[in-house]
């Protein structure tokens, strides 16, 4: 996975409605930090509840390649889908007992604290 301002290309793929998602990018001041957004009302009906075709889109939308992306995900069904559609899979686990279940369905890393991530989200080039 490539390090550089390529990484900085962030999409989100929601369960949650399109307009909750929007709101709380924009309440915590990360809404001009994401490229992409699949969510509820952004897909027909019943779209959100397959995977694979919403990382293929969003992998387009971002004019990346699989192996470019990662998916972050709480779910062994999520990590599982990550990996058919050829991406990283992060698995974001709270407690030891779900980073072991993530760690044994194949994620790359496991990730404890979104906090990390946004920071990095928030950061911003310096204009040269």
């Amino acid at each position: 996975m490539r390090l550089g301002r390529e990484a900085d290309r962030v999409a989100i793929i929601s369960r949650q409605s399109e307009r909750a998602v929007a709101d709380f990018l924009d309440r915590h001041g990360l809404d001009d930090q994401i490229r992409h957004l699949a969510a509820v009302g952004s897909y027909p009906p019943g779209h959100l509840q397959s995977g694979p075709h919403l990382i293929e889109d969003t992998i387009r939308a971002l004019g990346a390649t699989p192996a470019d992306c990662a998916l972050f995900t709480a779910s062994v069904t999520g990590i599982d889908t990550a990996r058919k559609a050829g991406t990283h899979a992060i698995g974001y686990a709270v407690t030891p007992g779900i980073s072991q279940t993530l760690t044994d369905a194949g994620a790359t890393c496991i990730v404890q604290s979104l906090a990390d991530l946004t920071l990095r989200l928030r950061a911003r080039l310096l204009p040269n």
